[in-house]
This record gives structure tokens, sequence and C-alpha cells, in this order.
């Protein structure tokens, strides 16, 4: 399983956090080399979304780079893997030649056996399993 960009913060040093190729892990930090559970990463910034006003909330995403050619003929399936795991939102961004496809939640990412799942289910579609 390949490891994706996330809106998520690491808890120790504040850098980006990747979804976790480890099994019942949700994030990875690759600057601290670290795995945390979803709770973690919830829990340390809990405090902090607290005090953001409701027009900044937080939205929890995972960017998944896909192949400009490929964007078209995968939208139905990623609007149906937005559907399936209860995503808030789906999202598209162009960078270069290629798509970066958003996918997340308002209130904060899945545990870790849905959010594994999803990226398989992602990967799946992308022809990488």
């Amino acid at each position: 399983m390949n490891t994706y960009g996330t809106s998520a913060i690491c808890p120790c040093c504040g850098k980006t956090l990747y979804t976790s190729n480890i099994p019942k892990y949700s994030f990875v930090c690759k600057d601290c080399n670290k795995n945390f559970y979803t709770k973690e990463v919830k829990d340390t910034f809990a405090e902090y979304w607290d005090e953001v006003t409701e027009s900044t909330k937080q939205l929890w995403e995972i960017n998944i780079p896909v192949a400009k050619e490929n964007q078209e003929k995968m939208v139905f399936e990623w609007k149906e893997l937005a559907k399936k795991y209860h995503c808030d939102f789906l999202g598209f961004d162009m960078i270069c030649n290629r798509v970066e496809i958003d996918i997340g939640w308002e209130n904060g990412f899945p545990e870790c056996d849905v959010l594994n799942q999803i990226i398989k289910d992602i990967e799946k579609q992308r022809g990488e399993s």
C-alpha cells in the first residue's frame, strides 16, 4: 500500500502526515519516522481546532495524484467511493500534467481500518493492487 499526503499534522514536529502502510496505524510522519493512530492526531489538535471559527473549519483530506488522462473515466468511481466512505467532499486540482484528487471529511479522519480500506479501494481503482 502506498502512502499519500493528508491535511493532518504530525503531533511531534508539526509537518505533514501521510497515510500509513502499517496495519492498525492511520498516519506516518516521514520526517520523524513515527506512525500515529487517528485518535492521537485528533486529540493533539482538538484544542486548537476548537478555537478555529466555523467559517474556517478544518477539512481532513487525503491527496491522491492521478494521471491527467485517467481523471474523467474515474470520476464516477471516485464519487461512489466518497459515498461509500461517507466523505463530505471530493475535489480535483490540476498540478502540471497530473490531477490531484482530494477526498475527505469535515469532522476528522475515520479510524485506521476505514482509512486503510479506502486507500486499498483507491489503489484497486488505479490498478495498483
